[in-house]
């Protein structure tokens, strides 16, 4: 965590960039391989109603990808004119806003209740929220549910939730000291005064990050939190720039070594030999497609990445029943 900490803030651009490209593709690997071993920790999976849901979100993910293809590399360019293509991308639009959304409302019916009247209630329940939270406040549904749910909250604020449940679940001291350090780094980051002069990314980090399009994030943080006049647009080398990028790059780079370091307690590396072989294989790819360029990266690993937040999802659920469960003692 201190190590993570440490490169976010000297460093805030390039270990984000580093993280995301190295560690990132290995962790969506590993943990989708340990998801499908634990039956992504889902129950009653055999109904017809989970299955539209499913496929709904795979269709969702599938057109997403597409056009994120098209966007870092431009691969699609010369369909611009055809009229599939711009209804796709209609289409695209719409589902852009709801995917992931009605992925993770599923996930939390489908773990939280036993009964599938109980799930289905909390589903269409949630979603019908969820419309009316799109209808009076498009942006700000966009801002928490289509860029920081499967970015920010998904690595830190998820994190932080695990830390948590670990904490309630361990009898030693330690899973407190690890919350409180977690959440003390991620406050302190904003108190640290780094010297804006002397800091001075290389041209090839401001390409690869601009063209990354996470700017997004830093900017709508920005935004939400610290400056509400939209007219004034976030300096990403200001202070307050470095300060919300070293708080991404911390998130990130934690988020991953946290995964990688819980061998003894999740053992997602106990797998056969073929599926550690065929792991290793795709990650070097992976490495080797950042390194030719980013974008291509960005773009080829797009579906995985996204792909490994949702199938997460019924995991973070999970988590956060087991936390409800102490709580509710300590309540009565």
């Amino acid at each position: 965590m201190l190590i993570s900490a440490w490169f976010s803030v000297i460093l805030p651009f390039e270990t984000f960039l580093f993280s995301y490209a190295i560690l990132g593709p290995l962790h969506y690997l590993t943990e989708i391989n340990w998801l499908h071993s634990k039956k992504y920790f889902l129950s009653k999976t055999n109904n017809i109603g989970f299955y539209m849901i499913l496929l709904f979100i795979i269709f969702g993910l599938c057109i997403n990808s597409f056009f994120a293809i098209d966007f870092y590399t431009h691969f699609f360019s010369f369909l611009e004119n055809n009229y599939l293509y711009n209804k796709l991308r209609i289409l695209n639009f719409s589902y852009l806003q709801f995917y992931l959304f009605v992925a993770l409302s599923a996930a939390l019916g489908w773990v939280f209740f036993e009964k599938i009247i109980h799930k289905w209630i909390w589903i269409i329940l949630s979603i019908s929220i969820g419309i009316l939270f799109y209808s009076f406040n498009f942006e700000s549904f966009l801002a928490w549910f289509v860029l920081f749910l499967p970015t920010i909250i998904h690595v830190w604020l998820f994190t932080g939730i695990f830390i948590l449940a670990g904490a309630f679940k361990s009898d030693e001291n330690s899973g407190w000291i690890s919350f409180m350090f977690f959440v003390g780094i991620s406050i302190g980051l904003f108190f640290i005064n780094k010297n804006v002069y002397a800091y001075h990314p290389s041209g090839y980090t401001k390409e690869s990050f601009n063209g990354s399009n996470f700017q997004l994030i830093n900017g709508t943080i920005y935004q939400l939190f610290f400056q509400q006049n939209m007219d004034i647009p976030l300096s990403l080398n200001s202070k307050i720039g470095l300060k919300i990028q070293s708080l991404i790059a911390f998130a990130y780079t934690y988020h991953y070594l946290n995964w990688f370091s819980k061998t003894s307690i999740i053992k997602w590396h106990e797998v056969s030999k073929l599926n550690l072989s065929v792991t290793i294989i795709f990650w070097i790819l992976s490495i080797l497609l950042y390194c030719y360029n980013y974008k291509t990266g960005l773009a080829a690993l797009y579906f995985l990445s996204v792909l490994h937040v949702i199938l997460e999802f019924p995991l973070n659920a999970f988590v956060i029943k087991q936390i409800f469960m102490p709580l509710k003692k300590i309540i009565q």
